[in-house]
């Protein structure tokens, strides 16, 4: 039988006008007093005995407990008379403690799937599990310490010594323990669990495991804590955080993505956040995504990094994180690197793995963990096996032109997304692409299967990102749909003509290869070339794509007008920016490849008068056109 004891003994000096005379654990919150949300949540999660300990006023929470007669389980209040502490005052009833129970704060309000957590603890060995998790203000918490498996190495009281960096891990006070534990503590004293007992433990040589979980947990012992808190309850934001439900994600590549790009981080003193990552972070905590970074560490297999130094690392990034109050819920790294011939190299992470990126290992073990609907998750990196990998898990892949911003050519992959760095991914992923969506309802309401949709305009005004969300949102319904992205058509630069846009792109080609499809039939495993931008040719290898008869296929680029349905039903999609921000992007892309700011002036002029005419009045002539400056304003650039 699983019991719970809560502690219950709190004044709440600091609640005071809102208790009107009521002891603390029956604070009002939303309309239900705590205790009561406490002992429902534990009722439903299997939890059928609870032992409820009270000091201040605790002839009123055994009334309250008399009355509810409706819990259905066996509750005990029990008063602990004279001051012990926590550990003291759940030590004094050892006697009518299960050989394992779980300890419950009685100011905290919370939604936690409780059985992951039993779970964990069963199966650690340890004498106690102690739930930890990060938060928006490590630099003045008291912060815990976990080895490589979980179990506890050492508790860091706040303040802290100046210059350390520490992973962000709080201890939320919520236990299982293991009743054994007493017998191997002091027992004399006042004794607090977070500030004494666990520790001692620790001192004794007395396993403890940590069980990491972004869950909603909060002590709402002020007026404004109690406030956020029931905010949150009313928005529904603490039971989508319960692991219970699925949760959604978004996976981060680290180098490059998050932190700016220095050949190999081997020490703390290598890494340097990206401007705004704390920020983007902010912004998917805000948003209800899990921010989970999967980073490949060869120089761990290389020989040029331990472990141990690679948590430094990562408390660092932690530490500068927290100072943005920003923080990641999950953190995996693959350590392996598949070829040999290092100095100092580690012969037994020399191998190939499934965890190593466009690897999905990392990816399924955060799955689990955080039990995440990968169909509603995103992945953001920075290199094309980042966008591999993406693909291999069935999440949306977003590029960032940070870092090798996709030019590390190990993989021929196109993005689904590519923006300039986390922040302007992040509010896409959290805010733009809701917007783009609703106006486009009317567009996918239109769109029926077997029809082609050419989305036009000029270059560098969104038509990807337009194509793209049509696309997501089709196969979100139902269809099968496929974007056809008209630049991996564009000529090397010594097979281009002087006709200006038509002759930089092998228009002849892309309707050649759409051919069949364009008449009515189906095509099957077609080669579309990969145009590589920084080096201005092919990719020697080629994406393949199947397109059933009855496929959408939504064909996009500066040209896509010149893709005739032939025999198909099509809807044609035109899309414009301002001026200023197409600029901006052009500028941004061509700096990029280390062009000097004079000859992309002059591209810049040269393309105006080359492409306008022929897209301008494409757009025109669509029966829908999207104005993503009006859309998205100053989000994205």
């Amino acid at each position: 039988m699983k019991q719970a004891v809560i502690l219950a003994g709190g004044k709440g000096t600091r609640l005071a006008d809102r208790l009107g005379g009521l002891p603390k654990p029956l604070i009002d919150v939303d309309g239900i007093p705590l205790l009561q949300r406490q002992i429902e949540l534990l009722k439903d999660q299997g939890f059928r005995n609870v032992l409820v300990l009270v000091n201040h006023r605790a002839e009123l929470i055994e009334q309250f407990l008399a009355e509810q007669q409706r819990f259905g389980i066996d509750i005990t209040c029990i008063d602990d008379g004279e001051p012990r502490g926590t550990a003291g005052a759940v030590h004094a009833v050892i006697g009518m403690l299960q050989p394992e129970f779980l300890v419950v704060y009685g100011d905290t309000l919370f939604d936690v799937d409780l059985n992951r957590l039993w779970e964990n603890h069963i199966g650690s060995g340890a004498e106690a599990t102690l739930l930890l998790h990060p938060n928006d203000h490590p630099h003045d918490s008291d912060l815990v310490v976990i080895n490589d498996d979980n179990s506890i190495a050492r508790f860091i009281p706040y303040p802290h010594t100046d210059g350390e960096f520490h992973r962000n891990l709080v201890n939320a006070a919520l236990y299982v323990i293991n009743r054994r534990i007493f017998s191997q503590q002091p027992k004399d004293g006042i004794l607090d669990f977070g500030r004494d007992f666990f520790p001692g433990c620790l001192k004794a040589g007395i396993a403890l495991n940590g069980y990491v979980s972004p869950e909603y947990i909060k002590d709402i012992g002020t007026p404004s804590r109690l406030d956020r808190a029931i905010s949150d309850l009313r928005r529904g934001v603490i039971e989508r955080a319960s692991l219970a439900r699925k949760q959604k994600a978004v996976f981060l590549d680290r180098d490059g993505t998050l932190n700016v790009l220095n050949g190999y981080v081997r020490t703390p003193d290598d890494l340097e956040l990206v401007p705004g990552a704390g920020r983007a972070l902010n912004m998917f905590r805000s948003a209800e995504f899990r921010s989970i970074v999967v980073t490949n560490q060869p120089v761990i297999a290389r020989g040029e990094c331990s472990v141990r130094e690679l948590n430094r690392i990562h408390a660092k990034m932690d530490t500068l994180l927290g100072a943005a109050g920003a923080f990641v819920d999950g953190l995996y790294f693959c350590p392996h690197h598949p070829d040999a011939g290092f100095e100092g190299e580690v012969s037994n992470l020399k191998v190939a793995c499934d965890c190593r990126k466009p690897a999905i290992g990392m990816i399924e073990r955060a799955r689990k963990d955080f039990n995440i609907d990968l169909s509603s998750s995103w992945m953001v990196g920075d290199s094309s096996g980042d966008m591999r990998a993406a693909r291999n898990a069935g999440v949306r892949a977003v590029l960032v032109r940070t870092g090798e911003a996709g030019n590390d050519g190990k993989f021929v992959v196109s993005p689904d997304y590519e923006f300039a760095d986390i922040g302007e991914a992040a509010r896409f992923i959290t805010g733009g692409y809701h917007s783009l969506k609703s106006s486009l309802e009317e567009v996918l309401e239109g769109i029926r299967s077997g029809m082609l949709v050419r989305v036009v305009g000029r270059a560098r005004v969104g038509k990807s990102t337009v194509a793209q969300l049509i696309v997501d949102e089709l196969r979100s319904r139902g269809f099968s749909a496929e974007r056809v992205g008209l630049d991996g058509f564009i000529r090397p630069l010594d097979e281009r003509t002087d006709d200006g846009v038509v002759g930089r792109f092998d228009v002849d080609l892309a309707r050649s290869l759409l051919d069949p499809w364009l008449r009515g039939g189906a095509l099957l495993d077609a080669k579309m070339p990969v145009y590589l931008r920084n080096k201005r040719v092919r990719a020697g290898e080629s994406e393949s794509v199947t397109l059933a008869s009855d496929a959408i296929v939504v064909v996009e680029g500066v040209v896509a007008g010149l893709i005739e349905p032939v025999s198909r039903a099509e809807l044609l999609v035109g899309v414009t920016d301002g001026e200023a921000r197409r600029h901006d992007r052009f500028v941004q892309e061509y700096r990029a490849r280390s062009w000097s700011d004079d000859v992309i002036e002059k591209v810049y002029n040269e393309r105006i008068a080359d492409e306008s005419w022929l897209t301008d009045s494409w757009v025109a002539q669509a029966s829908h056109v999207v104005d993503m400056q009006s859309i998205l304003g100053k989000e994205l650039l």
